[in-house]
């Protein structure tokens, strides 16, 4: 385990974008390309922490 993964802000973070990708596969209602853009940005917060 690396020493950034210890960090409570890269926990919340990843929860964060666990989160984020799970309520995007319920809805229907936005484009792909929008969804596509609200995983990468959830996920570039993690990526900060790195």
């Amino acid at each position: 385990m690396f020493d950034f993964e210890n960090l409570e802000v890269y926990k919340k973070a990843k929860a964060f974008n666990t989160t984020v990708c799970k309520k995007l596969l319920g809805v229907n209602t936005l484009d792909s390309v929008t969804k596509n853009q609200l995983r990468r940005a959830s996920l570039s917060i993690v990526g900060k922490y790195l």
